[in-house]
């Protein structure tokens, strides 16, 4: 059940909790909204440039947007051909 005082939803809890981990390999913390915020973008799309969006709408620095991402390459979710990300092929 979601607490309503900390905001969170169900959702959200399982959401994250499911992509935090990647065959006992532990994801970066802002991995779940980071790819939130890549659904809603339009493809191809500059790396240097949604690492700092994503940085601005979440509080995080560039190093932990750097990491989402080379995580989401990682997992599949994401491929990236001279700092521009397009869909993966587990996307």
């Amino acid at each position: 059940m979601s607490d309503p005082t900390n905001g969170d939803s169900e959702t959200e809890t399982i959401e994250h909790s499911e992509a935090t981990t990647d065959r006992g390999r532990e994801l970066p913390r802002a991995y779940p909204k980071v790819l939130r915020l890549l659904r809603t973008r339009e493809f191809p799309i500059d790396r240097a440039e949604i690492e700092t969006v994503a940085a601005n709408a979440y509080g995080l620095s560039q190093t932990e947007c750097a990491a989402v991402i080379d995580a989401a390459i990682e997992r599949g979710r994401l491929e990236e051909t001279d700092g521009t990300l397009r869909p993966g092929p587990e996307r």
